[in-house]
């Protein structure tokens, strides 16, 4: 029989079906969730369509919903979901006007800590569905409706950014329209996340009455209305084969060959390093899987339009997580880095960096980072480590790219070495962040020689002083 953790509080409703198709019941509850909140995502296009006469049907059926899915999943652990919801919006009914923004920032992180560490506790590396993962997606919507609305009714305009100002939000939001945006079922899973306004104008049905470029009728003389059906063809196609991906990874390339011995002392340095740059692409796509199922549930329900293409094509990308052929041709660590969980990449510059010292910008955000993905150490070699490289890489850009801009021959050289760099230091950097065990991650970085922090270091030694040294001579 086809177990999974023991602390697991989901239904075991499916159970028979796990001998059956040979997984375990929290991944057979997490696929089960998908078909519901997918196909009841469709239903409620179709026969609730979005609009403002029927906005508070669509709010009562996306709570109660995402309820009744977090349920199913989470069993009585849903309990601190809607805790975690609440006293946030508590902050914001009753806080002080000046804080209750950065006191929901700093309450959402404590009660997140304190589930990564229950979680250490009870399922020490172990990949059981729980309660964590849909709770990292509400600390990004607690935070950002805290900012927004701060930066909405306590701050003046003229401080704002323009970023800040087109999403800042106008009015507390009420009972309903809240607890249905932190609940709404199709995204409560796996998000990715929406934002507030977002959510509102896929609601009311605001986000689709933008008319494309060319005015194109239908034979009603009515603007047409956008559908999601193409975008849903090609979103299902990538998660079919990010999912076999996934299937065949651990068979062929498993992560945990990274901490074998024979691994480590018995195999040469290029192919610990060719194996690292294979293994960890290959594990991104238990996450490309993930997001394209969550892309796929939102799509159903209508949630992903963002308007039309200078010619007039529709683009339903709003909730596109990961642009994965720019990540995996990337030419340099920051479009890397860009390209991976992008709403998070912008929850993280709209709550953290625009709003921290300058001179800890980029260090405040892969802190911040860490800690919201949870507390297994590999996280914090990873990050700790990425923050290293994406200062010396910025540096390395900014002296060293110039001298090669100047022929058609010498911008692919470039391109060519940093390619092959950037895939260099991903498969690096982001091991610990696959095998989550401290000692196994500095085993395996020794093995390679430290090669990429070595690098790091040089570089921003260089460039900070030897090179601005000479510059001031």
């Amino acid at each position: 029989m086809v177990q999974t953790g023991q602390f697991y509080q989901g239904s075991m409703l499916l159970q028979p079906l796990c001998d059956v198709i040979g997984l375990p019941i929290d991944h057979i509850n997490f696929l089960a969730s998908f078909i519901i909140a997918f196909s009841s995502g469709i239903l409620m296009r179709k026969a609730l369509p979005a609009g403002r006469e029927r906005t508070t049907q669509r709010h009562v059926l996306e709570l109660t919903l995402g309820l009744a899915l977090g349920y199913f999943c989470f069993g009585y652990q849903l309990l601190h979901l809607v805790l975690y919801a609440t006293l946030p919006y508590l902050l914001v009914l009753y806080g002080p006007r000046r804080s209750y923004h950065s006191l929901v920032f700093f309450v959402a992180f404590a009660y997140i800590v304190i589930m990564h560490s229950y979680r250490l506790y009870y399922d020490y590396g172990g990949f059981s569905l729980d309660v964590t993962g849909p709770m990292m997606l509400m600390t990004q919507k607690v935070t950002s409706v805290a900012f927004s609305l701060h930066d909405g009714m306590d701050v003046p305009d003229v401080t704002l950014s323009e970023d800040q100002r087109k999403n800042c939000i106008r009015k507390k939001p009420s009972m309903l329209m809240y607890y249905s945006y932190m609940f709404s079922f199709h995204d409560i899973m796996s998000g990715p996340l929406v934002f507030y306004d977002d959510y509102l104008s896929f609601i009311d049905g605001s986000s689709t009455k933008v008319p494309p470029p060319n005015k194109e009728k239908n034979h009603n003389n009515k603007a047409r209305e956008p559908s999601p059906n193409a975008a849903m063809v090609e979103t299902s196609l990538v998660a079919i084969v990010t999912g076999v991906l996934m299937l065949l990874t651990p068979i062929y390339f498993p992560i945990s060959t990274m901490a074998d011995d024979t691994f480590l002392y018995k195999t040469n340095i290029i192919y610990r390093n060719l194996y690292m740059i294979i293994a960890v692409s290959l594990h991104r796509s238990k996450y490309y899987f993930a997001w394209k199922l969550g892309e796929l549930s939102n799509l159903g329900a209508g949630l992903g339009f963002r308007g039309y293409d200078e010619e007039g094509k529709e683009k339903w990308d709003l909730l596109t997580n990961i642009s994965i052929w720019k990540l995996e041709t990337s030419t340099s660590l920051k479009v890397f880095i860009d390209s991976w969980n992008l709403n998070t990449v912008v929850w993280l510059r709209r709550v953290i960096y625009e709003r921290a010292p300058p001179s800890v910008k980029t260090m405040a955000v892969f802190a911040c980072s860490s800690v919201w993905h949870g507390l297994y150490p590999g996280y914090y070699v990873t990050f700790v480590s990425t923050a290293l490289a994406v200062m010396a890489a910025r540096k390395m850009r900014r002296n060293v790219r110039h001298h090669f801009q100047t022929s058609e021959a010498k911008r692919i050289f470039y391109d060519s070495v940093t390619f092959i760099a950037t895939r260099l230091a991903g498969g690096y950097l982001m091991s610990p962040f696959c095998l989550l065990e401290f000692t196994a991650s500095i085993k395996l970085l020794i093995s390679v020689g430290f090669h990429i922090h070595i690098l790091s270091a040089g570089a921003l030694i260089c460039f900070l002083f030897i090179n601005s040294s000479q510059k001031k001579s």
